[in-house]
Order: structure tokens, then C-alpha cells, then sequence
């Protein structure tokens, strides 16, 4: 069975539980309305239609029982509501599945990355992030956790351990779809937030937990009112029971203003922290223990655990504002004894907490890269190199539906060397380029590669592929285009002194001076790069670089090269086979292009 197929079968399984439970759900809405309205009948005819004591008890009876029953269906449309909503949730990412698999990019969400990351040069260059991205390809978790820790493991350099855990456990969870979309579902939820839990109330100074005399007391305030109720009952003349009373009014009193400052953000986040308290109990049950995974889930359990009680926390500090929230306080200090409990997991988790998010970022970014092995099994997993060349075959670019995608054996370094690739307009030449970006990538974040195989060392990527000119700062295209390849240039004297190789993807650079000025800058930029043991690879329509003994003494040539040919009316035509080809392009097509397009000239 196909990818295809397979998601396909999904969609119709889904649908029907979706459709199954929907038809329970109307079901339900009606029985609920039935249910209230009989409760309702019963309670106004035993009120003012009944004199008889018993006729009278009796239809109150009924009353509430309908209206217990009431109770019972609207508990249970709840979860039949929220399995529907599961069930449509998981449809709709069967969907999304299929139009990844033929890169339907409209079809499918675009997720929100970090703003300071999209900003970045090698970010706009290879298309790691927006629509028709790297990241829309890959994204598949909901969590703002999960999509920052995916966008930042696409930007920044890993270690060769890191990215070989990640391998071994994203690897193995491609083969558990049920367990990734259910994470993805149940971190429904939080999709909507646009970054992590801001736990400006877990930082807050503690105040309560330093009243020694007051918390101690809270320990037997609910016993010392119910021992009070009890000379009350005996001996009504002596109401004991208002001395426990006005004392916790009193300390509620007193302390008010700390109170609502300590609470109010806990309440407010109370449905936050529930949804986090299901997303940290489902990641622990991650079928896969071995790679990266093992090393996350102790931190996934014990989060688990904290979230569940902070959730408990959170769900008491909402009864605050309730009906019977006045009698809560009053019987046993309700909002102080809370205000403890906050305290007292602070003081446990609040060094915790931030490694907890880290973890399930992790754990759902490895979910992400997981899908794409799943769904691109003729995809290499890459081999890491201490050093060496960047060596792929059959490489392509990963953001290409199959069907259109021209793969070609691509070899480029080691330190000291690059490509230099020459050939005409639109044969092929940025798209190489973009294609030895997007995999190094995909290769250092941890994932499959769109090739047969490929080999590389650890790489830091730097591009000048997509530069513009800015007329709010007021630069122009060629400073703007020298200011980036300033940065190159420090970036690789920086990453050379650290012992680390930078891989540079240099696309037409310089197009905003003369010619001859060029040709000097660029063959001094590059002799710079090659001198700091960089290695990329750099395009040109400039055939006479190719020239310059300077230059290609370290580079291998290569070009792309077009078709021209007529039709039986003379009409032409011209056709890429965008296949590399070794050596420098002995041909142009700029001319050829006019006739093509019939531009009057």
C-alpha cells in the first residue's frame, strides 16, 4: 500500500468515528434539553400547582433526580464532544499528510517560527521557514515548545553525538504514526500560543511560607471548625463556631492584596497548565527508549508528576470567585492554603521548570523529523564525518514535489576547495545550491536527506543567495550584498580559529558593480574563505572568472546547460535537463531567452 493510500485509509476511519460520535453528540443535546425541561416541569408544578405534603416531596424528588440525570448527560456529552474533536483532529492531519507527501504547500498550515530566526540571511536564502519551507515541511507538533526547539535545531550547529541521538530516535519513532498524531492532537490546545508558559508567577518572591505562625495554624484550620461545630450544636445560646470563623476571615482579610497578586496569573493559566499537565503525561508513554528520547524521558516523568499537581493547584485557585468560594474561606483559609501550596511548589520545581520544556521541545521536534522519515522512506540517513568532503548522490532538493525533482551526484570541499558552477538563466544553478543547504540542514538537525546517500562533516552554513536593498536604512543592493559577505568572511575566520569548517553558498554575488570590479572582489572574497579552510560553492554568469588561474586553482568546475531547438513552424524552444555536467558552461542564453518570450528588440 502506498503513503498515499495508507493516510487515505486513515481519513476514512477517522471520519467515520467522527461522524459516529457526532450523531451521539445530537443525540445527547437533545436528551439534556429533555431531561432539564422535565426537572423544570417537576420542580413548578410541586412549587404551585401541588397543596399535599407528599404529592409535593415526592415531585421534588423527581425534580431532582431528572436534574441529576441532567448533570450525568451534560458530563458525558463533554467527552463525547471531545472525542469528536480528537477524531476530526486527526483526520484533518491524515489530510495535511497527503498534501505533504505531494507538497501541496497551500493545503496544509504554515506554523509560526521565531521572529529573530525567520530574520536571518541563511534562513530567507534556503527557505527554512514561511510558506513553500523546510519548516512547513517538517512541523507537525503544535506546541510552542516543539516549534522553537525544531527552528533552532534548522539554524544552529549540533554536535555529531546530538545529531546521531536524534537520528536513532527519530528513526525509530517513524514507525509509531498513532503515538506522534496523538501528541500532536492533544497538543491541540496550545497552538495557538505563540511561545512557552511564561512562569512570571513561579519567579514571584514567596511571602507566606516566611508566616511560620499562620501557615502552621492552616494545618488544623478545617479541624478546629468542624470541633466548633460541635459545642454550637450542643449548646446553640454559645455559637463557638464563629470563633474559627471571624479568625480565618480575618487572616483572608488581611492578607488580600498578596493574596490576588499571587493567584491571579495561576487562575488565568489554569487551562494552560491542564493542557500541559495531558501533553507531559502523553510524552511519557513515547513508545521509543533508546537514542535522545532516553535521555529526555526522566525529565518528561518527573514534569509529569509536577504538572499534574500544579494542575491541581491551578484548578482549586479557580473555584476562586465561585458561589461557594466565601464558605471555602471561611471554613479553612481556602485561598491561604492555596497560596502554600503554590509556595511549596515553587520552592520544589522552580529550578526544574525550564528544563521540562526543553525536553518536550525535544521530544516533539524529534516527533516532526520522525514524520518525514516516515513519510520519505527512499530518503538517506546521513553518515557523519569527523572531516572531509560533503559527498552526496543522487542528491535533491527536499522541497520539490518527487515527480519534478532531478537528482545529481554532488561533491564539495574538503576545507580549501569549493564548486564553482557556471551555465545559463534558470538551467539549474541556484537550485543546487539550495539543495546542498536545505540537506546539510536536514543532515545536522537529525533527519533523513533527499539523496541515495551522503556523507559530511560538521558544518557551519553561511549564504549570500537572496540579498535586497533596503530604502528605509537606506542601503543600496551592492552594500547591502557586502555587508553580508563581510559577515561571511568574519563568521568563517571565527569558525576556522574554533577548529570548525564553515560551508559557504555563494549565489551570483556582486551583480550590483561593474564587471572588472567583480571579478577582483570576488576572487579576493573567496581566496579568503578558502585560506580560513571554508568550503562551498559559488555560481556565476561571469565566464571569465573560470579564468583566473587564482581562482580555480582551488575549485572543481562544473556547469548546466540548456536545449535550444525549433519546432516544424520555426518556433523556439528552449529545455533544461538540469543535470551537472563537469568543466565550464560553453554556451549563454539571455538572447535566446528574448526570442523565446517573442520581446520585440
Amino acid at each position: 500500500m502506498s503513503l498515499e493510500a495508507v493516510y487515505q485509509t486513515r481519513i476514512d476511519q477517522f471520519a467515520a468515528q467522527e461522524a459516529e460520535l457526532t450523531a451521539q453528540s445530537d443525540k445527547l443535546s437533545n436528551y439534556r434539553l429533555g431531561t432539564f425541561l422535565i426537572s423544570l416541569a417537576f420542580g413548578i408544578v410541586a412549587s404551585v400547582g401541588i397543596s399535599h405534603p407528599g404529592l409535593m416531596a415526592f415531585l421534588y424528588l423527581l425534580s431532582a433526580i431528572s436534574f441529576a440525570g441532567f448533570i450525568y448527560l451534560v458530563i458525558k456529552h463533554r467527552k463525547i464532544t471531545k472525542e469528536e474533536a480528537r477524531f476530526r483532529l486527526l483526520k484533518e492531519l491524515n489530510e495535511h499528510a497527503i498534501h505533504r507527501l505531494n507538497r501541496n504547500w497551500s493545503e496544509f498550515p504554515v506554523p509560526e517560527a521565531p521572529r529573530e530566526l525567520c530574520k536571518l540571511s541563511q534562513a530567507q536564502d534556503l527557505d527554512l521557514f514561511g510558506p513553500a519551507s523546510l519548516f512547513q515541511l517538517l512541523s507537525t507538533q503544535r506546541t510552542p515548545q516543539g516549534r522553537t526547539t525544531l527552528a533552532e535545531w534548522l539554524i544552529h550547529r549540533s554536535t555529531s553525538k546530538e545529531i546521531s541521538l536524534r537520528q536513532t530516535s527519530a528513526k525509530a519513532l517513524s514507525e509509531h504514526i498513532d503515538w506522534r498524531q496523538n501528541l500532536a492532537v492533544i497538543g491541540e490546545n496550545l497552538a495557538v500560543d505563540k511561545a512557552v508558559i511564561i512562569p512570571q508567577w513561579l519567579v514571584k518572591k514567596s511571602w507566606f511560607s516566611k508566616e511560620e505562625k499562620v501557615s502552621n495554624y492552616l494545618k488544623f484550620a478545617p479541624w478546629l471548625t468542624l470541633l466548633s461545630a460541635v459545642p454550637t450544636v450542643l449548646f446553640a445560646p454559645l455559637p463557638f463556631i464563629f470563633i474559627p470563623l471571624g479568625i480565618h476571615v480575618y487572616l483572608i482579610k488581611k492578607r488580600r492584596n498578596q493574596i490576588d497578586e499571587s493567584l491571579k496569573d495561576l487562575a488565568e493559566e489554569d487551562r494552560k497548565i491542564r493542557s500541559y499537565a495531558e501533553v507531559f503525561e502523553y510524552a511519557q508513554s513515547c513508545p521509543v527508549t533508546k537514542g535522545e528520547v532516553k535521555l529526555l524521558l526522566p525529565k518528561i516523568d518527573e514534569a509529569r508528576e509536577a504538572m499534574e499537581s500544579l494542575n491541581a493547584i491551578a484548578t482549586s485557585a479557580a473555584a476562586r470567585g465561585s458561589v461557594v468560594h466565601p464558605f471555602l474561606n471561611a471554613f479553612s483559609c481556602f485561598d491561604l492554603r492555596i497560596v502554600k501550596r503554590l509556595e511549596e511548589w515553587q520552592a520544589t520545581y522552580q529550578k526544574k521548570f525550564p528544563t521540562w520544556f526543553e525536553a518536550l521541545g525535544e521530544i516533539e521536534a524529534l516527533a516532526s523529523l520522525s514524520s518525514l522519515y516516515h513519510d520519505e522512506p527512499d530518503w538517506a540517513r546521513p553518515e557523519l564525518k569527523k572531516s572531509g568532503k560533503f559527498e552526496a548522490s543522487a542528491l535533491g532538493h527536499p522541497l520539490i514535489k518527487a515527480k519534478s525533482r532531478v537528482p545529481n551526484d554532488v561533491s564539495v570541499g574538503p576545507g580549501g576547495r569549493f564548486l564553482l558552477v557556471t551555465g545559463s538563466n534558470m538551467a539549474g544553478k541556484s537550485t543546487l545550491l539550495r539543495s546542498i543547504g536545505l540537506n546539510t540542514t536536514l543532515a545536522q538537525a537529525g533527519g533523513p536527506v533527499c539523496a541515495n546517500s551522503l556523507e559530511t562533516p560538521p558544518l557551519t552554513i553561511a549564504t549570500s543567495m537572496g540579498v535586497q536593498d533596503s530604502l528605509v536604512d537606506g542601503v543600496s543592493f551592492f552594500m547591502a550584498e557586502l555587508q553580508r559577505i563581510k559577515q561571511i568572511v568574519n563568521l568563517t575566520i571565527e569558525e576556522h580559529q574554533a577548529g570548525r569548517t564553515v560551508l559557504f553558498l555563494l549565489d551570483e554575488i556582486l551583480q550590483g558593480t561593474n564587471t572588472v570590479e567583480r571579478r577582483e572582489i570576488v576572487q579576493r572574497v573567496i581566496a579568503h574563505l578558502v585560506k580560513n579552510q571554508a568550503m562551498g560553492a559559488v555560481t556565476t554568469h561571469d565566464l571569465a572568472l573560470a579564468e583566473s588561474e587564482e581562482l580555480t586553482k582551488n575549485a572543481d568546475l562544473i556547469h548546466f546547460r540548456e536545449h535550444f531547438e525549433r519546432d516544424s513552424k520555426g518556433k523556439p524552444k528552449m529545455t533544461f535537463d538540469y543535470k551537472i555536467r563537469d568543466g565550464v558552461a560553453t554556451t549563454t542564453n539571455a538572447l535566446k531567452i528574448l526570442e523565446v518570450i517573442e520581446m520585440p528588440v
